[in-house]
């Protein structure tokens, strides 16, 4: 994973997966909570952008549902991230899937009854 400052809708790290490969990625909200405030809910994990496909490859990603890290922290990039911050969930590319930048769009509900929004960056090689 690699740093991504350059977009504050889009998580700070960049997920690179080759074709075939299938991982749980983890989307840090921590900067986007205001004080005291965490994840109450997951409202919809859903892929939102992706390369174009050329002849035999498809670009749709198999994404999972999103579950909020309310059993402890969790480390992203060497980094512990505290208790209800951070969503996790479970990507698969295929086989035959467009070499290119893909967006997971990740969209929860936080304890203070606010909706954040989160895009993780899947980069596919």
């Amino acid at each position: 994973m690699i740093a991504n400052d350059n977009d504050q809708t889009l998580s700070e790290t960049i997920v690179d997966l080759g074709r075939g490969a299938s991982q749980l990625v983890t989307s840090y909200f921590g900067k986007q909570l205001n004080t005291g405030e965490t994840l109450a809910s997951v409202t919809s994990v859903a892929q939102e952008s992706n390369p174009t496909a050329g002849a035999g490859e498809t670009s749709t990603l198999t994404v999972g549902s999103g579950s909020i890290n309310t059993g402890g922290a969790v480390y992203v990039d060497t980094q512990s991230r505290g208790v209800s911050t951070c969503v996790q969930f479970r990507v698969t590319v295929p086989s035959n899937a467009a070499v290119g930048r893909y967006v997971v769009r990740v969209l929860v509900a936080t304890s203070a009854g606010n909706t954040k929004t989160l895009g993780s960056v899947i980069r596919v090689w």
